[in-house]
C-alpha cells in the first residue's frame, strides 16, 4: 500500500497504481513545401489553440491526404487522439509518423506513453528505450521507462532508469519519490526514507515528499517521526485536495483516526463533493460508533454516487449495529443486486452472508 501511495495516491477502497509521471510530447508542426498543406497546418494549429479540436483534427486529416510524407501531421493527429484518451488511434498515427521520422525521440516517447496507457508495458519499455538511445539526456523518457519497468516488476531496471534521471536532473523530485516506491516494494524502508530525505534536501517545500516520507516512517514503526512528517506535508499542501486526501489515507491506514478525520475535513473544505473524503469520514464515524453521523455522511455519498456499492454496504452495517434489522436487510438486499450488476460476485456473496446472519 505504501509503495502505491508513493506512486501518487490511494483509492478509498482498492489501491490502484496511479498515473505515472509520463509526459506527452506536443507536436511541433513544420512547414510543408506544398502551399495548400502549409495553409491547412496553420489553420489546424489555430483551431487547436482556440479549443476547436474536432475541426483541427479534420483539418489535419485533410492535410494528411494531400501530403502523406510529413511525419508531423501524423504526430499532430496522434496527439489529439491521445488527449481524447483514444490511445489505439493515437498509437496508429504515431507509428505512421515514426516510419517517416525514425530518429525523432519525441515520437518514440509519445508512442510509449500511449502503449503504457493501454497496458502494453513491454512495448512501452521498448519505445522509451529507443527514445533514450536517440536522446540520452531526455529526462522524461527515462522517467517513463522507469515507470513501465516498475509496472512490469523489473525493479533493477526501474532503479537503473531512476538513477539515470537523478544523474541528469538531481532536483527531479519525482525521481526520488519513485525510487522510494521501488525500495518500499522491496521492504527496504531505511533506504526509502534516505532517498526521500535526499529529495527533500533539494525541494524542502514539496508536500508530496514529506507525505511519502511520513508513510515510510510509519511503515518502519517510527510513529512520532511519521506524524511530524505528515504535519509538515499538511502545512505545505495548502489547498491541494489530492495531497490532503493522501495524508488522510496514511493516517487512516495507521489507525490515527482523529488526524485522519481532520485531514478528510480539510479535503471537504476544498472539495465539498469529494466522494473519497466523505467515504473516509463515514468509515471513521462507523469505527467511532457515531452512527447518526455515519448515516448522514453515507447518504451524502449515495446522493453524489448512486452506484457506490461500498457506501450502501456501510450504511447497511450502521443499521445492523443499531439493530435496525428491517432497514439493514433492505439496504443489504439492494447492495447485493448492485454488486451482482457490477460483476462483483465475491462482494455479493459477502453481503449474502451478512443477510443470513441478520435473519438468524
Amino acid at each position: 500500500m505504501v509503495s502505491l501511495l508513493l506512486l501518487g495516491g490511494l483509492a478509498v477502497t482498492t489501491p490502484q497504481l496511479a498515473k505515472a509521471n509520463e509526459t506527452l510530447p506536443i507536436p511541433d508542426n513544420q512547414t510543408s513545401p506544398n502551399s495548400e498543406v502549409e495553409k491547412l497546418l496553420r489553420e489546424a494549429q489555430m483551431l487547436q489553440r482556440t479549443g476547436n479540436v474536432d475541426r483541427a483534427l479534420a483539418t489535419y486529416q485533410q492535410a494528411a491526404k494531400l501530403d502523406n510524407t510529413n511525419p508531423r501531421i501524423y504526430s499532430a493527429i496522434g496527439f489529439i487522439y491521445a488527449r481524447r484518451q483514444d490511445f489505439q488511434q493515437a498509437i496508429d498515427h504515431y507509428r505512421k509518423a515514426i516510419k517517416l521520422d525514425k530518429k525523432n525521440p519525441e515520437l518514440h516517447s509519445a508512442l510509449a506513453f500511449c502503449l503504457g496507457k493501454l497496458g502494453d508495458n513491454e512495448g512501452a519499455a521498448t519505445a522509451y528505450r529507443r527514445a533514450t538511445e536517440l536522446d540520452k539526456n531526455n529526462v522524461n523518457a527515462h522517467i517513463g521507462l522507469a515507470t513501465v519497468l516498475f509496472r512490469k516488476g523489473d525493479l533493477p531496471g526501474a532503479t537503473a532508469a531512476y538513477q539515470q534521471v537523478i544523474a541528469l536532473d538531481p532536483k527531479n523530485w519525482q525521481a526520488y519519490q519513485l525510487m522510494a516506491a521501488i525500495l518500499t516494494e522491496q521492504n527496504r524502508y531505511p533506504e526509502a526514507a534516505d532517498i526521500l530525505q535526499r529529495g527533500i534536501a533539494y525541494t524542502p517545500n514539496n508536500p508530496k515528499l514529506h507525505l511519502n516520507l511520513g508513510a515510510v516512517l510509519f511503515k518502519q514503526g517510527n510513529k512520532t517521526a511519521g506524524i511530524a512528517s505528515l504535519q509538515r506535508a499538511i502545512k505545505l499542501a495548502k489547498r491541494d485536495a489530492k495531497v490532503h486526501l493522501q495524508i488522510a489515507n496514511v493516517f487512516r491506514a495507521n489507525n490515527q483516526l482523529v488526524p485522519a478525520l481532520n485531514a478528510y475535513r480539510r479535503v471537504l473544505a476544498i472539495k465539498p463533493k469529494s466522494v473519497e473524503a466523505l467515504s473516509g469520514v463515514g468509515e471513521i464515524y462507523l469505527l467511532q460508533q457515531k452512527f447518526p453521523e455515519a448515516i448522514r455522511i453515507y447518504r451524502r455519498v449515495i446522493a453524489l454516487d448512486k452506484q457506490n456499492a461500498a457506501a450502501y454496504y456501510n450504511l447497511g452495517v450502521v443499521f445492523a449495529r443499531q439493530r435496525k434489522i428491517k432497514d439493514a436487510l433492505s439496504v443489504f438486499n439492494y447492495v447485493r443486486s448492485l454488486y451482482l450488476s457490477q460483476g462483483n460476485n465475491e462482494r455479493a456473496q459477502q453481503v449474502e452472508a451478512a443477510i443470513r446472519q441478520l435473519q438468524q
